[in-house]
Order: C-alpha cells, then structure tokens, then sequence
C-alpha cells in the first residue's frame, strides 16, 4: 500500500504494507469490564481532540531522531495510525543533539487520562535495524514528586528493530533515577507461538489496585506489583494510583536496542547497510480501553422473580438480603445455574442481565414472553415445561444447549373472530400447525390462521380446545414443543336466535250487544263457541217468528 501527502505543495508517496488480518479476540472474557474509549483510526486525519503531536528530541538513551508533526511522520490512512521514520539528512533539533533523522510521537497528554483499566493497541512494528517502536504510559499529575520515575512509566510493550522476535513489558518507579525499581519482561517470558513483530499483534496492559498484568494476543505473560514505593508509603498502590495518559512513537536509534555502543544502535549503520528499510513504519490498527463497569440496577418486574433472584444472591454471594432488595447487572453475570420451578412467574424481564447462566430450569410457571432469554447464549441446559408460551423464537440464538425441553405448554387466547391468527410460532418464526378436530381446524382460506368450525351452543361452557406438536432442533439439544390452546369464543358473536310470535286476540262482533252482556269484563272467549252460540240464538228467534204468522193466517180464514 502507498500513502500520499501533499506537503509544501509537492506530493510525496511512500510504502506502507499495513494489510490486516483478524484482531484478537482479548479483551473478552471479563463481563466486569466494558469499553469506554477506543480510536480506530478509520478516518483521514488524527483526532487532535484527543491526540497531540510530541514535536522535538529526546534528551535520552541517545535517540537520534527529530519527532516531528508533519503528515509525513504522523499520519492516518488506510485505516491505522502510522508514525514513520525517515532519512533525513540535515535536520537538527534538541539543540542539534539529534539530527539527520525524522520520525513520529503521538500522546493523550492533557487531553486525556485514566486510572486503572485494560489498555490495547494493534501494532504493525517496522523491520528496520535501528528502530525503537513504544506504546506506553505516563503520569498525568506529579503526586510522588518532580523527578523521573517517581511519579511511574508503564511500558505496555516496547521492541527492537534489530530482533523481530523481542517485545518487552515494564513498569518503572522510585525515588530517582539513580534509586529506583523496574521489573521488565524477558523474551523467555513471552507466549508461546508468539513471534515476528511485523506481523499484527495485539499489546496490552490490565492495570488495577497493585498489579499491572501484560497481555499478547490476548495471552498473559508478564505481572508486576508489590510496587513499595518508599515515597508512597501512605498509599500502598502508588505511585500508579493516579491518572495515565497514553504514548505511541518510534524512535529511530538508542541505546535500548542494542546497548551503548552497539551497531544498531546507531542507525548510520542502517543507512550504510540497509538504505532501503527508510521509510521504516509503525501502524496502528486501533487503540481501546476498557474500565470495570459501574452496576446498573436492573428492573425485575415479576415479585416472585426478584424474591427468588435475591436468594440465589445471597447464597452466591454469602450476604443476608430482602426479598425486594435492589439487584444489579454485575450480581446477576455471577450465577450460572438457576433453578426456578413452581414458583408462579409470569415476567422473565431482568433475567437477561444474567449473562453467564449456564443451567436454567423453569419448569411449571405461567411465562408467556421468551425474549429476555434471546441474550443467554451461555446456556447449556434450558427447561420450560409447563408454562403459557406460543412463541419459541426469541431462543433462536441458543445454539450452545445441549439440553432443552418446551413440553406441555397450557396458553389461552380470546379470540373476536371464528377465524384468528396462530400464535403458535416456532424457531424460525413460522406458524406451528394444531391437530384438526371437529371443531378446530387450520383455515385452508387463511394460511396461518387458526378456523372455528362449530361454536358452541348458548348455554354452554365458551371453551374449545385444540393441541400441538413440533420436533425442534437447537443446538445438539433435541426438543418436542408441544402444549393445548384453550380457545375463550365468548367474545365471538353468534347468529341471531328466532323468536316466538305473539297469538292474536278475538274481538266483539258488531251489531251483537249480547256478547258484551254475556261478557261483561270483556274476557276473551273461544272463537268457535261464540259462533256456536250466536247461530243457535238466530234459530230460535226465526222459529218464533214462523209461528207468529202462521197463527195470524189461521184467524184470517175464520
């Protein structure tokens, strides 16, 4: 790869191999930590909000070059930070106590710092003889004095151009320079595999109360503590209990690679036998750190839940504690086997913050809501039998169980509609078919949807109920997910029953003042009797009149 730079007007370009591979996986197994700062060098300029240019000499170990801002020895492409040394006849600074070479130093000083915490870089180092690449650390305040190293230096790793299979951790700390203590890593003391500082590795530092430990790629190999400082005496951990900022550079020469005197240590010889190692550079693929986590309360909503949790706590932890007590994310990530049966819950939510569970029972509960399990991708053994859940999905990501059992779930759901969706959904999110029956079946209109044959009567108990199974795979862990769905239909509206119509009433005949005489409080009577009665009358009235005028006729004739 080759980085260009305009400088002056002229551009300039020089090689830069600072292809990546993947980084290492550290740091990562400590859930207390978590990052809270981090450059990734992924734009084109460097963050001077956060970063400063160190410009000059260094009045020490005999360094040779002049540190420089210029884009040509500080700059950020490709995806790194990169400090690059260069050959540079003529320049002079430090009162011309250095020269002839240029080269790149960056710090957080008065900008940023930290005490305490996991700190990493990703660090391409050069090849060339008579380079002196360092990534490390230094006071921010003078606590313990004015004179070096009283207040501390950590070296989070410095190598050697001259060996490429060198890297060094240490730490630096006394009364004064000619009274002090280090205690520097060794190159037996490196991790196995480990070498070649061309390549990418990852350098780092855990920092906490009277230990510094040293990491490569991820792999302990050095520990400092037991610091003694005679002036701290009243604070056991200084002098490195005070905020650190950080330091990244390359110096071009020094007696630190190959002593006083030693051939390169003087990078002349280089220039002389190895010209073309100029430009020689340092890339920085990212720099993290990562402090211990203040507790979060985590909200458990079930009361059941939260009375249990807070007797596993007190059982894990040794302490006394109320049923209602507080619980914090860090307290949960400390168990790892919770059983829970028969305990009446209903909310899972909290329980996500228990990342580390690697055994969870909760056998015989009411839970419907699987989602605050999405995240425990520690588990190893999970059993849910017996509760309310439809839905298996949020489990989808559980891939290291090797135990799991979904049996027997007893959900309800009340429906507006002969035909409803499914809650029933399995690993994938897809509809989980119930046995068809006389009543319930699944809609063949309606893919997904669950079809109310036949309601039942008025009357009758509203209930119906339908089942289930499904084989599941998760994991290496086998599982049947099976329950019965009780189906509430009194919200369904029914048909419209008939009802019955009303009889209709006799009336008096007009013209017929008898029949109100012959029913003076106006009852009803039979239609048929009444008519009888009124035809019977008429006779006899026309039998009356016959007679009358036959009489009549029989005294004419006399």
């Amino acid at each position: 790869m080759v980085a260009a730079f305009i400088i002056g007007g002229a551009l300039f370009t020089m090689p830069i191999d600072n292809a990546k591979s993947a980084g290492s996986p550290y740091p990562p197994t400590d859930s207390e930590y978590e990052k809270v700062w981090s450059d990734e060098f992924n734009g084109d300029s460097l963050d001077t909000d956060v970063w400063s240019p160190y410009t000059g000499g260094w009045n020490a170990s005999e360094v040779q070059g002049c540190y420089t801002e210029s884009a040509e020895n500080i700059n950020v492409s490709g995806g790194s930070l990169n400090l690059i040394g260069l050959y540079k006849p003529g320049v002079t600074c430090n009162k011309g106590k250095n020269k002839d070479f240029t080269s790149g130093f960056v710090e957080t000083k008065e900008k940023q710092a930290w005490t305490y915490g996991y700190f990493e870089a990703r660090i391409k180092m050069p090849n060339n003889k008579s380079t002196w690449p360092a990534f490390w650390m230094s006071p921010n305040v003078k606590r313990y004095g004015e004179g070096w190293p009283m207040n501390g230096e950590i070296d989070i790793v410095e190598t050697k151009g001259s060996d490429l299979d060198y890297a060094a951790a240490d730490a630096h700390w006394g009364k004064s320079i000619t009274n002090k203590t280090h205690k520097n890593s060794h190159k037996s003391d490196l991790p196995a595999g480990f070498s070649n500082t061309t390549d990418w590795h990852t350098y780092g530092v855990k920092w906490t109360e009277g230990k510094l430990e040293y990491f490569i790629d991820g792999k302990s190999y050095h520990t400092v503590e037991g610091f003694g400082q005679p002036n701290a005496a009243n604070t056991p951990h200084g002098p490195f209990d005070v905020p650190f900022f950080l330091r990244l550079n390359m110096a071009i020469g020094g007696t630190y690679i190959d002593g006083p005197g030693g051939k390169w240590s003087n990078a002349y010889n280089v220039v002389a036998e190895e010209p073309g190692t100029f430009p020689a550079t340092m890339s920085v693929d990212y720099v993290r750190i990562y402090q211990r986590r203040q507790p979060k309360e985590v909200e458990v909503k079930d009361t059941g839940l939260r009375k249990l949790l807070n007797e596993k706590l007190g059982e894990k932890l040794g302490t006394t504690r109320t049923e209602n007590q507080k619980i914090t994310d860090v307290e949960l990530e400390k168990l790892t086997d919770l059983n829970l049966d028969n305990s009446n819950i209903t909310n899972l939510t909290g329980i996500e913050a228990a990342k580390n569970l690697k055994n969870l029972s909760l056998n015989h509960n009411s839970i419907s809501n699987l989602s605050p399990l999405a995240g425990l991708t520690s588990l190893k053994t999970l059993s849910l039998k017996e509760n309310k859940i439809t839905d298996i999905s949020p489990l989808t990501g559980l891939t290291s169980l090797t135990s799991l059992n979904l049996e027997d779930q007893q959900p309800s759901i009340k429906p507006t509609d002969k035909s409803f969706a499914s809650p029933l959904k399995d690993l994938a999110g897809n509809v989980v078919s119930v046995t068809n029956s006389a009543d319930v079946i699944n809609s063949t209109t309606t893919p997904g949807n669950i079809q109310i044959l036949s309601l039942p009567a008025n009357g009758a108990s509203p209930i119906l109920n339908t089942s289930w199974t499904r084989s599941v795979t998760l994991g290496t862990a086998s599982a049947t997910f099976s329950g019965t769905l009780t189906i509430d239909t009194s919200a369904i509206p029914r048909a419209a029953q008939p009802q019955p119509q009303p009889q209709p009433q006799p009336q008096p005949q007009p013209g017929n003042p008898s029949a109100a005489a012959h029913n003076p409080d106006n009852k009803p009577q039979n239609a048929v009797s009444g008519l009888l009665a009124n035809t019977g009358f008429n006779v006899f009235l026309g039998v009356i009149a016959t007679l009358a005028l036959v009489a009549a006729g029989l005294l004419i004739l006399r």
